[in-house]
């Protein structure tokens, strides 16, 4: 082994981590432990990008189940389960986003919830300040406050100090018949919240749970609400851009001829993806291949309730569904979905063929988490990124 680590020092070092980024995440946390060397240049946050670009190219198929303190990453491409080590410091959490391996647990305590940033691979954590909230001082009485854990969480590409992660939590609160939105930024570089302006515009927020968070996707948080400024009533996708001190608000194009009835985000593949209700039981999923760009949206699929009946093998008219997509094969042919109906199946979905096979699940542990109903699911990629600037 000294032999091998005197012969790769003395290759220049872009090629040392180009070799090093090729290896699989085990070797390389087995490599740190044999040498005071292998351990600084592995841990380096140079490294940890190289390493992290490399695995984009190459995967994004894993996905992470949580059930309070209970978390399990599953592998679509080899079918591999693997239970991680739950975090520190939270006791019964969801995770809001991932970003760069790193995960965000969220205590579900509303006003102010307790926030840990998470590696299990490497097993650092960041226990976050928590959050002050102060809403304006003229509300007055009759002021009804929402604190749903609207959150979000993203790497902030276009910062200019350095490594930074970014946290957004939208607060939004109803004076008769207007209702407003208040955004509070968190950055690991600073390691604080901030209120941010402009305000985002008059609008009503859906849901407060992981499913119905913010995404991160092209340096901006983004999420489905209900226009009450210009285009009332209208379901649309906001986007906030915080890359500035100041943030930028902006609303992204929707389907073409579709709109959005009742709808969800998710990012796959660093691009925009759609599951949009059109009416009970009846889904489309959709991708945005160039940001930004309405015509660039497609439909990837389309479930009825007759093809959900039949995946499920029961009657679903009567119970909470809904079809999710989590990860691609390596080819990029094929989609896997995860459908919520009392419990989560998962079914591969050939983008090609338009054929939908049940994904059997024969791991026992997996199949009785499966089947409770407190989980939260989140497309995941492992890394060495360090929650901490």
């Amino acid at each position: 082994m000294e032999n091998n680590e005197q012969n790769l020092k003395t290759l220049p070092l872009e090629l040392q981590f180009d070799i090093l980024s090729r290896l699989p995440l085990k070797q390389l946390l087995r490599l740190k432990c044999l040498s005071r060397w292998w351990n600084v240049e592995i841990s380096s946050s140079r490294f940890s990008k190289l390493y992290q670009q490399h695995r984009k190219c190459l995967d994004g198929g894993c996905i992470i189940l949580v059930n309070h303190a209970v978390a399990f990453c599953f592998d679509f491409h080899s079918k591999i389960l693997t239970e991680l080590p739950p975090p520190p410091n939270i006791d019964s959490a969801y995770i809001f986003g991932s970003s760069n391996g790193l995960l965000l647990f969220v205590e579900p305590d509303v006003e102010t919830p307790v926030c840990v940033l998470y590696n299990p691979v490497t097993g650092a954590s960041a226990l976050l300040p928590p959050l002050v909230i102060n809403l304006p001082d003229h509300l007055g009485p009759n002021v009804a406050v929402s604190y749903g854990l609207h959150v979000g969480f993203g790497y902030d590409s276009q910062s200019t100090e350095g490594e930074d992660y970014k946290i957004l939590r939208l607060i939004s609160y109803r004076k008769q018949d207007e209702h407003h939105v208040v955004a509070y930024l968190y950055s690991t570089k600073m390691n604080s919240w901030k209120k941010i302006k402009p305000d985002v515009p008059n609008q009503r927020l859906f849901g407060s749970s992981p499913s119905n968070g913010l995404v991160y996707c092209n340096n901006a948080f983004h999420w489905i609400s209900k226009n009450l400024t210009d285009r009332v009533g209208e379901i649309i996708i906001s986007a906030l851009n915080v890359s500035s001190s100041s943030g930028r608000y902006y609303v992204l194009p929707e389907p073409d001829n579709e709109g959005v009835c009742f709808g969800s985000l998710v990012v796959l593949k660093e691009r925009l993806h759609l599951v949009n209700e059109k009416s009970f039981h009846n889904y489309d999923i959709w991708i945005m291949k160039e940001y930004g760009v309405q015509n660039s949206w497609t439909k990837l699929l389309h479930y009825t309730e007759d093809e959900l009946q039949q995946i499920c093998c029961k009657s679903v008219v009567s119970g909470y569904i809904r079809p999710w997509p989590y990860a691609y094969s390596a080819d990029e042919q094929e989609l896997l979905v995860g459908i919520e109906i009392y419990h989560m199946i998962f079914v591969c979905y050939n983008l090609q063929t338009r054929v939908m096979r049940k994904v059997q699940v024969t791991n026992p542990r997996l199949q009785t988490y499966l089947n409770t109903i407190s989980s939260s699911v989140i497309p995941w990629m492992p890394s060495l990124a360090y929650p901490y600037s």
